[in-house]
């Protein structure tokens, strides 16, 4: 738990250093270990939430994905309306020391991070009647199986049959 305290102290420092230099508001930043689908959040103009698997896989990724959500908080204080990460935000991206893109870069620590919970969640599988195989992580309510709600994409025909 110290270590952790430790990881959150650098990160809540490095983010008042940014925010000063920058001439904004403070920004309260928090590790969150139920993200993980993203490496980290926006949450509110004042708020930015790190994948606690991020922070795990290294500091300097930690910082990456600081620079990258305040680079969000940054821009949206300025101009609320935009792209997610439209060129107000990769000016503020490459302002602030991140790279300009969206996710982890592929052989990153936080990337292999992130493979491998995906690896380790239980998948559910569907057929078409093609006889295609639809994977997916959650899964799919039964009143829209039985609706055909729920369409393959490669041969659009409804998904019927959950595979155990």
């Amino acid at each position: 738990m110290a270590d952790s305290d430790d990881r959150l102290a650098q990160l809540q420092q490095a983010c008042d250093a940014i925010t000063r230099a920058q001439g904004q508001p403070q920004v309260r930043v928090v590790i969150n270990p139920r993200l993980h689908a993203t490496l980290g959040k926006t949450r509110r103009e004042d708020e930015v939430e790190i994948a606690a698997f991020v922070v795990d896989a290294g500091m300097e990724e930690a910082l990456q994905t600081l620079q990258h959500e305040l680079a969000h908080v940054f821009t949206t204080r300025e101009n609320k309306k935009g792209p997610p990460h439209g060129p107000e935000w990769q000016r503020w991206a490459l302002k602030l020391g991140a790279k300009p893109r969206a996710s982890s870069e592929r052989g990153s620590a936080s990337h292999a991070a992130y493979l491998e919970y995906r690896a380790s969640k239980r998948t559910y599988t569907y057929i078409c009647g093609q006889g295609c195989e639809v994977v997916r992580m959650r899964r799919l309510p039964s009143r829209n199986l039985t609706a055909g709600r729920y369409m393959c994409r490669a041969h659009h025909r409804p998904v019927h049959v959950q595979l155990e």
